[in-house]
Parts: structure tokens; C-alpha cells; sequence
């Protein structure tokens, strides 16, 4: 074959940067089916007094380091928010002390145990973020975790809520 038709058949195979055309299941119906994950006690009794901030994020830092690992700003989906059919995911990583590592990404479907499902995730994300147009969820609510370090060993993560119907 010559290069040419190879580079061909490589963009033509090769998801695009949101992730257009087929739909990208993040999700099976089987994994969806799994008991929910039960909130901590705490988080119950903060949503009871309207303390609970559902846009905190929590930081895990190696011993010996500060918790400054990247901000992890959701743009889409909205935390909580209700959708019908595919979900556009934007996500951007923010340095604070050091550059990303992509190779830290870690996404979690958020079950009884979690379901690690970054490997479906990193054909969409940079340094930058994660970019997905196309992200197909079965119908019902999903919680997904995100976390991401950087080149000092410190880690971030931030969890959001969706209902798809």
C-alpha cells in the first residue's frame, strides 16, 4: 500500500477531536443496571442544610505534597442537569503548580464499585481536557468521576451527576 491511501484509511479510522459522527458509548446498559454507589452520610447531611456545594472538588496529594493538582473545570454537561440522547462533554484541565500529565487521566462510571471506563475517554483528551461530542448514556442517572494530576504528584478529581432520559 502506499502512504498515501495508509494516511487515508488512518484519518478516516481515527475518532476526531469531539468525537463526531458514531455515537461513543461511555456506558452500557449492563454497567447502568449496577447498584447505585450511596452517598456518604456526610454529603446527606450537608445537601439536608443546603451546605453541600456539588462544584468542589477534592484533592488526593502524595504524602509530603500540597493539594494543588489541576482544576478540573466542567463546561458540559451541567452537574445535575437532565438530556435526551448523546451528551456533549467538555472538560478543560487547569494547571496550577505544574503541567498536566495525561497519563494520570483516570475516569470512573460511579457504582457500587467503580468502573474504570478511561480507556473509552482518552481518544478525546488532551492536556487541555476532554472534548466529546457524541458521548452516548443509557437512559437513567449516571455519576462519573474525573481525576488528573500533574508533573509535581499532585491529584485532583471532580465528580458530576447527569440524568439521561
Amino acid at each position: 500500500m502506499s502512504v498515501s491511501i495508509l494516511l487515508f484509511l488512518a484519518l478516516l479510522l481515527a475518532p476526531s477531536a469531539w468525537g463526531e459522527g458514531q455515537p461513543v458509548i461511555l456506558v452500557t446498559d449492563k454497567e447502568a443496571r449496577l447498584p447505585d454507589a450511596k452517598p456518604s452520610p456526610y454529603e446527606d447531611f450537608l445537601k439536608q442544610r443546603g451546605l453541600f456545594d456539588t462544584f468542589r472538588q477534592f484533592s488526593s496529594p502524595k504524602e509530603g505534597v500540597s493539594a494543588k493538582g489541576p482544576e478540573i473545570s466542567l463546561i458540559r454537561p451541567k452537574d445535575g442537569g437532565i438530556y435526551a440522547g448523546p451528551l456533549e462533554i467538555d472538560v478543560r484541565f487547569i494547571p496550577r503548580t505544574g503541567p498536566v500529565e495525561l497519563a494520570t487521566l483516570n475516569v470512573e462510571y460511579v457504582k457500587l464499585w467503580g468502573i474504570d471506563i478511561t480507556g473509552r475517554i482518552r481518544p478525546y483528551a488532551t492536556k487541555e481536557g476532554i472534548k466529546l461530542q457524541n458521548a452516548q448514556f443509557p437512559a437513567g442517572n449516571h455519576r462519573v468521576k474525573i481525576s488528573i494530576g500533574d508533573a509535581g504528584g499532585n491529584f485532583s478529581s471532580r465528580t458530576f451527576s447527569v440524568r439521561v432520559q
